[in-house]
């Protein structure tokens, strides 16, 4: 929602606004369905899926609409550098999961017991 010269209009942030809101509502809805029904009309797996759905759209439709990515000529480095963060961030989080995971299942549970003494 920009104009012809790539300058964001107060439609387009209205329009985004918009849409945040009613992702947001939508996936309070679905919890507080699952949780006020215990847990039995939404499935956990359905719940999970359904949230990790709305989390995304709502990152594209912020993106869109207030970081104002595209595919235009002047906005491909914009687009270019957000992805790389991405990728980055991806990167840090994966690896800090992939430690703790690691560690996790290397660790017996004396180890475990022996740090768990030492930190008190």
């Amino acid at each position: 929602m920009e104009s012809q010269n790539n300058t964001p209009t107060l439609q387009g942030y209205i329009a985004g606004y918009a849409l945040s809101i009613l992702l947001t509502l939508l996936i309070f809805g679905i919890t507080y369905i699952h949780v006020s029904h215990d847990h039995e009309t939404i499935s956990h797996p359905l719940m999970y899926t359904l949230i990790v759905i709305t989390a995304l759209s709502q990152l594209v439709v912020q993106s869109i609409f207030f970081l104002h990515l595209s595919l235009k000529k002047g906005q491909r480095s914009n687009l270019i550098t957000f992805t790389f963060m991405l990728l980055i961030v991806f990167l840090i989080a994966g690896g800090s999961l992939w430690i703790i995971n690691n560690l996790n299942n290397n660790m017996s549970p004396e180890q475990i017991n022996k740090y768990m003494q030492n930190e008190d």
